[in-house]
């Protein structure tokens, strides 16, 4: 039986790097701006000592907001914007790996962790990971093949059918 799907598959060498990577940091920059917040509730809650500030995700949230304000939500974003650079290497470095390959016990800080807490202390943080998380990734995959369609170099863009 054939394959009715005709998947286009853009390669590395199709892409207007300048566009590329001028969207690439447009758009992780954007996803970072998004889901920071849950970021910094997710840090706070696995650093503190059981609940001594924060009962959960939300009281995190409402309590940082109370005594921050919106910026407080994002103290500490201009440091990790630095990794912006690493991201983008991180995808070029992959790419370049796939062509080049197509062409050719448990730690004491667990163990310390589950004595102090018990299992629940594994779990600190989840439910901010998962709602930064899901949506993010969601995010990243569907904006990584569209900042791919719009790099493309503008004599490929006819050859390709989505």
């Amino acid at each position: 039986m054939e394959d009715k799907r005709n998947i286009q598959i853009i390669e590395w060498e199709h892409l207007d790097k300048k566009k590329f990577y001028v969207f690439g940091v447009a758009m992780t920059m954007m996803i970072r701006v998004s889901v920071y917040p849950f970021t910094l509730i997710r840090t706070r809650l696995q650093v503190q000592k059981g609940k001594s500030l924060y009962h959960g995700t939300f009281d995190a949230f409402i309590k940082i907001l109370r005594a921050d304000g919106i910026t407080g939500l994002y103290r500490g974003f201009l440091v990790n914007t630095f990794t912006l650079i690493s991201g983008q290497c991180y995808v070029t470095t992959y790419e370049l790996t796939r062509k080049f390959v197509a062409d050719y016990s448990q730690s004491n800080t667990v163990k310390s962790l589950m004595a102090e807490e018990g299992p629940w202390g594994l779990m600190k943080g989840l439910s901010a990971r998962i709602i930064s998380a899901t949506p993010s990734t969601i995010v990243i995959v569907v904006g990584y093949e569209s900042l791919k369609k719009l790099s493309l170099r503008p004599e490929l863009v006819d050859s390709r059918h989505w």
